[in-house]
This record gives C-alpha cells, structure tokens and sequence, in this order.
C-alpha cells in the first residue's frame, strides 16, 4: 500500500496463495502479501510505532482524504512518515526528518491514487502494535518476513532471536510462509527468487513453506 524497506509487494504474487480466511502478518511493514488478498480477515503485527500510527492513519481515512493529502515541498525537511518512505531508502527510517527532493514530489499523484484504492479494501483489518510474539496463536495463513539475519539497519525490531523465531514459525498453526535472503540457515530455507534492490543489486530470496511448492 504504501513503500517500506524490504517490502514484497513484487513478489507478493509468487509465493502460495492463502489457504486460510485469515492471514497474519507479524512483521507487517507495508503488508505486500495482505494487500494482494485484501478480502481476507488481516491482522497486522508491527513493532515500530511510526508503522503502527501510519495504519492506523490510513485505514482511518476516505478515499477523497487520501486524494487529498498534499504534496510535499521540495527542499523541506519532513518528519511525515508516509513522505519518508517514499524516499524508497533504508535511512528514511532511522533518522527523524527526510529533506524532500524532486523526484518524491513527481511520484506523489501515484502515491495517492493508490492509497484512494487501496483504503477501502483494508478498513476491516486489524493492526497490532508490539512484536511479532504478541500475534494471536490461531489457525491462519502466516506470512513472516522478519528484518533478514544480517540486515537489520532500519528497524524497530533489531534484536532478533533468530533461532527462537525459527522454533515459533514451525509452532505456528495453519499455512506458513517465512521469507528471507540466501544464506540464511535459521530455517531450512530454498531459493525462490531473484530481488533487485533499491541500490541496484539483485539478491536471491529464499523462502520456507509448511504447505506445498512456492509457485
């Protein structure tokens, strides 16, 4: 819905469809998963506080208050969290403030537009502030993409366990999907796909899965 570092909204589409009405998403960032089955009952788990008050600010909203949001001034130093992450860069996130350039402005109609669209479809998800160990223990589909092993510049959530999230993925009851990059061995991962980042570099994700294949 709206740009978060290490978002799978290109990817969303290659990994299995949602067996279950409901999906969890502990690590929710920007939701890429959700927002490709937005009919589904959703619950969104987030540990930086900024993420957590940004959906709660949209799902507050109307279309034609999310048309209406204006742009941002280039040049102008900006602590809004959505003008932040359009920066499309990890330091949108650690630091307090962004300095507006030209080309955020020029993307800022799309933006918009597609929050208009999107809003409507996720109003009746749910959104919990904290770490992932708070998501209700239930039967859902549970797509986990932690910060990856390694990676983890630019998070709330920094200090992983990355052993004892690999145990409670395999406890959680349902479907479940964990995504990180190659080399990762918390979990009996395989390759799934090749990701370009926002630098330029293609990296391969790999993917764990308790149901069937990946495509």
């Amino acid at each position: 819905m709206f740009y978060y570092f290490g978002s799978k909204a290109r990817l969303a589409a290659t990994y299995p469809p949602p067996e279950h009405d409901i999906i969890v998403e502990p690590f929710a960032g920007s939701a890429g998963y959700s927002c490709m089955h937005p009919d589904r009952q959703v619950i969104l788990v987030e540990a930086d506080a900024r993420v957590a008050a940004l959906w709660r600010r949209l799902m507050a909203m109307t279309p034609d208050e999310a048309l209406a949001i204006p742009p941002p001034v280039v040049g102008e130093r900006s602590s809004d969290l959505l003008v932040m992450l359009r920066a499309a860069s990890e330091h949108s996130l650690t630091g307090r403030y962004i300095t507006v350039t030209d080309r955020m402005v020029s993307r800022w109609p799309n933006l918009v537009r597609r929050l208009a669209e999107m809003i409507p479809q996720v109003q009746h998800w749910r959104i919990i502030e904290g770490d992932y160990t708070l998501a209700p223990d239930i039967e859902a589909t549970w797509f986990v993409d932690p910060p990856y092993e390694g990676l983890r510049r630019g998070y709330a959530e920094r200090n992983i366990d990355y052993g004892d999230l690999g145990v409670w993925c395999q406890s959680r009851r349902g479907q479940v999907i964990v995504c990180e990059q190659r080399g990762a061995e918390w979990l009996p991962f395989r390759d799934h796909a090749p990701q370009r980042g926002t630098n330029g570099r293609t990296k391969v994700e790999v993917v764990w899965t308790n149901s069937g294949g990946t495509e």
